[in-house]
């Protein structure tokens, strides 16, 4: 699973607290008492009050894995809240990361006051699995802060933060660039709140040559791609995309309505709905 917009152990008290895992660790004996599967999860702390958010709540991507059908492939350690990951080829020939999970470029001004994207790769220990490992990249990108509706006065409609959310795709572009000039074949998976909509197109541009959108490739229909409302306005923020070798399996995928139209606010999970899908990786 892909998490954004995890708080530290603290939440919004600015205490110095940085560490979520006790936030993490009750999310998933949440999991296990709704359903029995057992998780277990992986994070990189941020630097105390140096990625956005709510001031004190130091959020951060999180990945949440069933340890019994996969792990994460290699000997690499974790990298820090400022260590760059980069691609590698180890002793058997495999491609993996220098640090595992790992943060893209951390210190790029490109993240400033915003969640830098989380990189890792894995293994399927599943009986049968090939055991060829794939990518994923977590993200969380910069908010869409101070943006006017599109019934305001401005015109074109002012969208704050576009500028810095491109750099940021771009950013996360080139590590996959790096990743498929190694390979082109290799499973690659990128998914997050992006904060931005796929029609913004010079945002995702960096991404046409290498990574299709999930909802595209399944064919949903456009009424059904939204994840988030706001001024009554259905909005496509949070996306999902694969390389071609994913995509080339065909893929399913489905975005539930089940946050935006709770009947009363204390009902809902999240201001975002989830999303769900299957998808071939190895």
């Amino acid at each position: 699973m892909f998490i954004q917009e995890i708080q530290d152990n603290s939440g919004p008290t600015d205490n110095g607290v940085v560490i979520a895992d006790i936030t993490m660790q009750a999310l998933a004996n949440a999991i296990v008492n709704a359903s029995g599967a057992q998780y277990d999860f992986v994070d990189i702390p941020p630097v105390d009050g140096m990625d956005g958010g709510e001031p004190g709540g130091n959020i951060r991507q999180v990945y949440f894995y069933r340890a019994d059908k996969f792990k994460l492939a290699g000997n690499s350690t974790i990298g820090g809240s400022l260590d760059a990951t980069a691609i590698v080829v180890d002793s058997n020939g495999e491609l993996g990361l220098t640090f595992n999970p790992g943060r893209i470029d951390p210190t790029n001004a490109a993240w400033r006051a915003s969640r830098k994207p989380l990189a890792a790769v894995w293994e399927s220990i599943l009986p049968g699995s090939t055991g060829k490992r794939f990518f994923t990249v977590n993200l969380h990108l910069t908010a869409k802060s101070g943006i006017t509706t599109v019934q305001g006065n401005a015109r074109p409609p002012v969208n704050l933060g576009v500028d810095q959310r491109t750099l940021q795709v771009e950013t996360v572009a080139s590590f996959v660039d790096s990743i498929l000039g190694q390979d082109e074949n290799t499973s690659i998976i990128v998914v997050g709140d992006c904060n931005e909509f796929l029609m913004a197109r010079s945002v995702f541009a960096s991404f046409n040559d290498t990574l299709m959108d999930v909802d595209e490739v399944a064919g949903i229909e456009d009424v059904e791609r939204y994840t988030y409302v706001f001024d009554q306005n259905n909005e496509q923020l949070d996306h999902l995309f694969v390389s071609k070798a994913i995509a080339g399996y065909g893929v399913k995928v489905e975005h539930i309505h089940i946050n935006n139209w709770a009947s009363t606010i204390s009902e809902r999970a999240s201001d975002h709905d989830p999303s769900v899908a299957r998808l071939r990786v190895c």
